[in-house]
């Protein structure tokens, strides 16, 4: 008996393994495009349920998508109505496992599925050793993985059945205990606890293959198994804004509604289902799992179009707190298990980082034109903050660096510590010209009014590059590359242009020398902001110009 044990939990392992590799190896090898695919989704409830299940079906894993929802919530990339949909079609999705689950039962008399599907670990492993790149090496993963699932189902249903040959005390015992809500606690709590639907329904069918459970008693543990799984974006959520905190609790509230409107039409008409789910085929396992996929599948059609409902119940449930409004939260560290999506809003820090840059240097541009100081506590605060988001974000950067990402999101790393420190130097020149306005009213210069129209454009051109470098990054459009190259040479020309111009002046004793090293000093230092603004636009451009390595190869494990 402790041999079968460990047989089975062995069986388990595998299992899990070959989850994992088949899943981070389809996220290697498309993660950006189902991150983009997800970011992206239109508010067409349709098109979210729909991208929701393929996504979810590809990773196998909803509670992954899940945690990629509440991230993108939390980082303003997507909105509730539009989450909602999402995590509706995550539902659907997930049931692929315990489809593939049923798949390693069937038997096609010479045709041993298992066996031949549990051969692609060889396949795999040498593919591995061979590979030349990273996308064969990925590919490798994935066939590995795909096998190491059906090794490690084949494992569990073999143990299973042996355990309930020599105790079939056990498989009495299960057999008979059939309350429903008994069952369905039983299947919350250990989803729950396992943090996997995909697993427990996994482990539902060997035990059905060994006659150990009725397929009306599974019916009850996937409600609560649906339930528990919830457990994983609610545990993501903590510690983030309101709106990732309320994406969490629409995906309570989805599987708790769905539970509580059909769990007595299937209790009063469970028989009816398994005499339908019968004609389909006769085999328990694939029962449990056709009926795992149709309840998902029913259960969220009809909850779709009511997103907006169950949107304003998560608003009534879940209230802003003091936390909401204090000081923006850098990272959310769950969402290191993400690569792909630490990747993404490590990308919306540096936004934010740029968007309090762009405060202090309108504030010291406006006090430049008009010659007036204001807020100077408020721009030394920002600028305090600046110097410790350059310091966290490095840190950030380090860490996510260290982590399983595609070569483009390392070419995109590598370039944001650039990006960080041409930002926060911004901000230092910001404060510079906030000080010479200072220094100039202090001492009661005087521009002439030649000098304040050429300080008034070379503002106004350098706002704009400002707007426009920070749109090319965000949105990675080298297109604009020109537009904003013609406005830095244009700030190079302003700055010659402003230095000819003020000698001109000096000579005819229109402006003195004090004044005139200030007004020098300005512009300087705007056109010194421009090449750190050129700087930034152009460190997308290798990102986006995707550059794969011909070789590089990495361990497996």
């Amino acid at each position: 008996m402790f041999e079968l044990i460990l047989q089975f939990l062995s069986g388990i392992g595998i299992f899990l393994f070959g989850m994992k590799f088949m899943g981070d190896g389809l996220e290697q090898l498309s993660g950006n495009k189902m991150r983009d695919l997800l970011s992206k989704v239109s508010s067409n409830r349709i098109a979210g349920f729909g991208v929701g299940t393929v996504v979810t079906a590809i990773i196998q894993s909803s509670s992954a998508t899940s945690v990629m929802v509440v991230g993108f919530v939390n980082v303003g990339y997507m909105t509730l109505m539009q989450a909602t949909s999402i995590i509706m079609g995550a539902s659907v999705g997930t049931t692929i496992t315990a489809q593939i689950a049923a798949a390693s039962t069937i038997d096609l008399g010479i045709i041993d599925i298992p066996a031949i599907v549990g051969a692609l670990t060889v396949i795999g492993a040498f593919m591995a050793l061979l590979a030349k790149n990273n996308k064969s090496q990925q590919t490798a993963i994935i066939l590995g993985g795909f096998g190491m699932i059906f090794v490690g189902l084949s494992i569990m249903s073999s143990s299973m059945t042996a355990i309930v040959g020599v105790t079939p005390e056990l498989k009495e015992f299960l057999t008979s205990f059939s309350n429903p809500v008994l069952l369905l606690l039983t299947g919350l709590i250990i989803t729950a606890i396992v943090q996997s639907s995909s697993l427990f329904t996994s482990i539902l069918i060997p035990l059905s293959v060994a006659g150990a459970l009725p397929v009306t008693n599974a019916f009850f543990l996937i409600l609560g198994s649906n339930i528990g799984t919830s457990i994983t974006p609610v545990l993501a959520s903590i510690g983030t804004k309101v709106d990732a905190r309320r994406t969490a609790c629409i995906s309570v509230l989805i599987k708790v509604i769905s539970v509580a409107v059909f769990i007595l039409p299937i209790y009063f008409c469970k028989f009816y289902i398994e005499d339908f789910l019968v004609k389909i085929s006769y085999s328990s396992a694939v029962q449990i799992a056709n009926f795992h996929t149709l309840y998902n599948l029913i259960s969220m059609l009809c909850l779709l179009p009511f997103t907006k409902y169950i949107v304003r119940l998560s608003e009534k449930i879940i209230k802003p707190n003091d936390i909401d409004r204090k000081q923006h939260k850098i990272f959310d560290a769950v969402l290191y298990k993400t690569p792909s999506l630490a990747v993404a809003q490590i990308g919306q820090e540096v936004l934010y980082m740029s968007s309090i840059a762009r405060e202090n240097l309108w504030q010291a541009t406006d006090c430049v034109i008009n010659n007036i100081l204001y807020d100077k506590y408020k721009m030394e605060d920002r600028e305090k903050q600046l110097n410790k988001l350059n310091d966290e974000i490095e840190k950030i950067l380090v860490k996510i660096s260290s982590l399983e990402i595609s070569f483009n999101d390392e070419v995109y790393i590598g370039s944001l510590f650039h990006v960080i420190n041409d930002i926060e130097r911004i901000g230092d020149l910001a404060e510079n010209l906030y000080e010479y306005i200072d220094e100039a009213i202090k001492r009661k210069y005087v521009f002439s009014d030649e000098a304040k129209a050429e300080l008034v454009k070379a503002c106004s051109v350098c706002k704009e590059m400002f707007d426009e470098a920070i749109c090319i990054f965000e949105n990675r459009d080298i297109q604009r590359f020109d537009s904003l190259n013609e406005k830095e040479q244009m700030m190079d020309d302003l700055k010659q242009e402003m230095r000819d111009n003020h000698i001109s002046r000096f000579g005819k004793g229109d402006c003195s020398a004090d004044a005139g090293t200030v007004f020098l000093s300005i512009g300087n230092d705007l056109e010194r902001i421009a090449d750190h603004l050129t700087n930034i636009a152009y460190s997308i451009k290798d990102y986006v110009i995707k550059k794969t390595p011909k070789v590089q190869k990495k361990p497996l494990f």
